[in-house]
């Protein structure tokens, strides 16, 4: 499992890929302000690990939940994976207890140069 704020590296760049949803209801703007903020980012991310999801929070907050591409099983399909990673996102929203009109999955890359 790996988390992100922010890329950090020490190569020229950094990429992640990921399969699942973007939200920004999870941390609200001008969030970043209060004391407590890394708090619950860091919160947030050992219940993702936990439920054996990826998640990225990038710099406004916004939040990527799914789980990478290099993950998907030897025998998996792309649609076994793809629902795999539908069901256990719901289901974490869910568990929870957070309001997210969970919007269309898709994959994700990014790049980052530095």
């Amino acid at each position: 499992m790996k988390t992100r704020y922010g890329f950090v590296s020490n190569s020229s760049t950094t990429s992640f890929c990921i399969y699942g949803i973007y939200t920004d209801a999870i941390f609200t703007d001008g969030e970043e302000e209060d004391d407590k903020f890394f708090e619950r980012m860091e919160d947030f991310e050992a219940k993702c690990q936990e439920a054996d999801l990826e998640c990225y929070i990038d710099e406004g907050g916004g939040t990527w939940i799914g789980d990478s591409w290099h993950t998907i099983g030897d025998k998996e399909t792309g649609k076994q994976f793809k629902d795999k990673v539908a069901k256990k996102v719901k289901g974490f929203f869910k568990q929870q207890q957070i309001e997210v009109m969970v919007p269309k999955f898709e994959t994700h890359n990014e790049t980052i140069a530095s």
